[in-house]
Parts: C-alpha cells; structure tokens; sequence
C-alpha cells in the first residue's frame, strides 16, 4: 500500500464506506492490473496469545489430501502453524515473534506483543471458484478485477469458512466444565456418555484429528465409525462446546496471564454465564471475529451518534 499509494492510510478508515474506500483506490490503482492473489487477515488481541496457539494446534486442522500443515514452536512453545493447500495458504501465528525475528529490537511494550494473527492467503483458483459463487462470468472483462473483494463481507466470509474448518465451533472450556455442560445438557442420558467418552478421548489424544485417526484404525473402538464421530464432535459444537479441552495444566497458566489487553466483555454475551472468562474458559476466535463485526457493523450504522447499542444476540447462542 505504502508503494501504490499517496494515502495508504485510508483504508485503515473503519468509518469509510466500501464505495468511498473504492474511489480512493480505482482512483490510484491501473485498472488493466489484475487480481493474482489476496491476503485476508484478521488481528486478535489477546492477553492468551500462546495458550490459544496450543489450542487451535489441537483442532481440526484441514486434514484433506490436497493439504499439509505444520506447527513450529519456539521454546516448546507453539509459535505458528501454517497449512497450504492448492487454492490457499493459511497462517496463524505469534506476530510479536515474527516481528522479533526479523528485526530482533521488539521490545515487551511493542504494539504487537499480544497480537496473533490469522491470515489467509487465497490464491487464484480459489478466487476464481469465489467469484463464480457470486455469479460473477468468468468470460467478462471484469472478472478479475481487484474491486470484486475489496469488502468486508468478502473477507469475513473467507474468514469464517477457515475459522470453522480448523478450529471447530463452541468455545474453549476446561475439561471438569466441558463435561458439567453435557451433563446439564437436554441429551439422554446414553448420549451424555458418549459426548463425554469423546472428550476425554480428544484431551488424552492431544487433538481432534489424532482422535479421528485413531477411529479410523481401530485404536478407539467405543465412538463407532469415523462418520458417527463426527457427529458427537457436531453434538458438542450443538450445545457450544468445543471438542478440545483446557487440560489443568493450561488452566493454571490461564489463570497467572493478567488481563489487561482484552476488553472485559459481560458474561450475558455467552451461553454460559456462570463460567469465567480466563479462568474456565477462552471464547472460539470466530467468536472473537463475529463480536468484532458486530462492533464495526454498529458503527457504521450509527456513525456520528454518541450512543447507541450493539445487538449481540447472535453472541449469547453461539
């Protein structure tokens, strides 16, 4: 941006609408150039930075054949994953330790000490399978032009597809209240042991992926086949809880973390109330990305109103 442009710092703008960004940009941007590749990226401030690295380790991952992925620590301590595919790239990663390394002159009050990003890097072929979703005709002469994803929308759908894939949906609970919460859940009592047969198998096999694994080979004989597995994890996400568990172990390094990057945000906005943020639980970063769009759809609704209100309903049934 700083290279294209006078004014870069438009569009760091969060009151500036899609179309007056757009003017901006067509206006410095040759409009011959086409779109090869984008980066999608989302910021998450966090006070749990490293604890959530282990956990996101710990998910789904994309376990399809056209993927590989790799988590690299630090310390033994989880630094960045990264996963490729043939239409994207995705990362995840510890962007205080990146900046770190490439400068080595970070110091502890840097802007970006308790930054993790997720970034998404979609590559052409997923942008041309995007855009024919949208109806775009991939004959016409603006197919791919860049102004098809320059938008929000564009960017949260992305995001929240990966989000999903990876990580699961329902938040990060400790294990002794993951289990209190099927067990109040309205599931019979047959199903209540199955779910927590399946999270006691997803803490002691580090993962979610490694637990299906082991369905899959016959290591784990008590959770049927791969497919009604599957369905258990579903069934947990069902009731907002993720399959991965805080252990005790992280539970108390949660606790020792001092909070003071992360807004305190009231307990009405999730399912459960009575558990405490930073101490049984950790909400899902998608939570985190919905909470954050809710916050910049709020604002622009009302922009130029010194007050109003945020409906957050959506938040408490995740």
């Amino acid at each position: 941006m700083h290279r294209l442009f006078d004014y870069p710092q438009v569009f760091a703008k969060a009151e500036l609408e899609t179309y007056k960004i757009m003017e901006w940009f067509n206006h410095n941007y040759p409009p011959e150039f086409k779109l090869k590749r984008i980066d999608y990226t989302y910021d998450m401030h966090t006070d749990y930075k490293s604890i959530y690295l282990k956990l996101i380790v710990m998910g789904y991952g994309l376990s399809r054949k056209t993927a590989s992925d790799k988590a690299y620590y630090k310390d033994n301590e989880v630094v960045s994953i990264y996963i490729k595919q043939k239409s994207c790239r995705i990362n995840i990663y510890d962007k205080f330790e990146q900046v770190s390394e490439k400068d080595g002159t970070t110091g502890e009050d840097s802007p970006v000490n308790k930054l993790l990003r997720f970034e998404v890097q979609v590559e052409k072929v997923k942008i041309i399978n995007e855009l024919r979703k949208r109806g775009k005709n991939s004959s016409g002469r603006n197919f791919m032009f860049i102004s098809n994803f320059i938008n929000r929308e564009t960017e949260y759908q992305i995001l929240e597809y990966y989000f999903r894939q990876i990580i699961g949906l329902g938040h990060y609970y400790t294990y002794t209240a993951a289990v209190d919460i099927v067990n109040a859940s309205g599931y019979k009592e047959s199903m209540k042991a199955k779910l927590c047969t399946v999270l006691e198998h997803v803490a002691r096999r580090r993962g979610v992926r490694k637990f299906l694994e082991c369905v899959k080979d016959g290591s784990i004989t008590d959770c049927g086949s791969v497919q009604t597995a599957k369905g258990y994890l579903k069934k947990l996400h069902g009731i907002g809880v993720n399959s991965v568990t805080i252990s005790r172990e992280e539970q108390a390094r949660m606790k020792a973390v001092k909070r003071e990057t992360e807004l305190e945000i009231p307990p009405e906005l999730f399912r459960y109330p009575q558990y405490q943020y930073g101490v049984d639980f950790l909400p899902n970063p998608l939570w985190k990305l919905i909470f954050d769009k809710l916050l910049y759809e709020s604002s622009q609704k009302n922009y130029g109103e010194s007050n109003h209100t945020v409906d957050f309903t959506e938040l408490a049934n995740f």
